[in-house]
């Protein structure tokens, strides 16, 4: 199941390049694993601390019938990114 949710994570972030096989490339094989995306057309990022971001994520992983989006852990700033769509009232 993991591998699935992985695999769903890295298809709908790299739709956002300009050569999501170029991206998903860089990201695998690539000496750095970075790839820079641009937010806002399929999807932005809401970051919160990471106290708050990995109680929210925990939460939201409990949850019946709820398939929670990726979510970014930076441990350097410790700070935690949901990745949304880019207008989350409308869904």
């Amino acid at each position: 199941m993991a591998l699935k949710h992985w695999t769903n994570a890295v298809e709908w972030l790299a739709a956002a390049a300009r050569e999501p096989r170029l991206c998903k490339s860089d990201w695998q094989h690539g000496t750095t694993g970075i790839h820079l995306l641009a937010a806002g057309r399929f999807w932005d990022v809401l970051v919160v601390p990471a106290c708050l971001g990995l109680r929210t994520a925990d939460i939201l992983a409990c949850l019946p019938r709820l398939e929670p989006g990726p979510v970014l852990m930076d441990s350097r700033t410790r700070h935690v990114g949901f990745f949304l769509p880019p207008d989350p009232a409308s869904i």
